[in-house]
């Protein structure tokens, strides 16, 4: 893992160690939505793992600056995997 210092004003693709794939490149413009519109984006994702596939819900909620400027996106994930099976 990554200490938060090490995570801020990083994109996705720069934290998943410079791979430009598919849903590094993917998070990264769901990011750049949720910055646009300075408003949360919500959705679901399924990503690969070593393990098999892994769902995931998530939120990418910009935070504002006092002059309503965005400066930077929240994320939260939770695994809804075993859900989407049922």
């Amino acid at each position: 893992g990554l200490a938060p210092e090490d995570m801020l004003g990083r994109t996705f693709v720069e934290l998943s160690g410079g791979r430009a794939d598919a849903v590094a490149t993917w998070m990264d413009r769901e990011r750049e939505r949720a910055l646009a519109s300075r408003a949360p984006v919500t959705g679901e994702a399924v990503l690969p793992v070593p393990h098999g596939d892994v769902t995931l819900e998530y939120t990418l909620s910009p935070v504002l600056d006092e002059a309503g400027e965005p400066k930077a996106v929240l994320a939260i994930a939770r695994d809804v995997t075993a859900r989407r099976r049922e």
